[in-house]
């Protein structure tokens, strides 16, 4: 069985390898090629950005650590946010992770 830490590093390799693959491929570094947007590669840019500092927490085993009350992230709350760095105690929302645009559709809209 593949430990909590191992699991996490792989969810967030994961995470990133997909992320990096929609900037590069979907919009090739520009705006988005249907309505000319340039929200959804901020927000694809600043999700991978919260990926690569939470893949050097978990190098500094800091990953299951909450950056702001010092408590535990449970895997719950890593299952759906694999970048969270604040506990649900601390951040109930999870405000801290960038939410995709409100335009009513998802990422995928695009490229379906």
């Amino acid at each position: 069985m593949t430990s909590d830490a191992s699991y996490g590093e792989l969810r967030l390799r994961i995470a990133e390898e997909w992320l990096q693959h929609q900037i590069d491929t979907a919009y090739n570094g520009r705006e988005c090629p249907r309505c000319g947007c340039k929200a959804e590669l901020r927000y694809l840019q600043e999700r991978l950005k919260k990926v690569r500092t939470a893949l050097r927490r978990h190098r500094q085993k800091m990953y299951e650590t909450c950056e702001r009350c010092g408590g535990r992230i449970d895997r719950a709350t890593h299952e759906v946010y694999p970048d969270a760095s604040i506990c649900s105690g601390c951040d109930p929302l999870h405000t801290h992770i960038p939410q995709a645009p409100a335009r009513g559709r998802s990422l995928s809209y695009h490229y379906t």
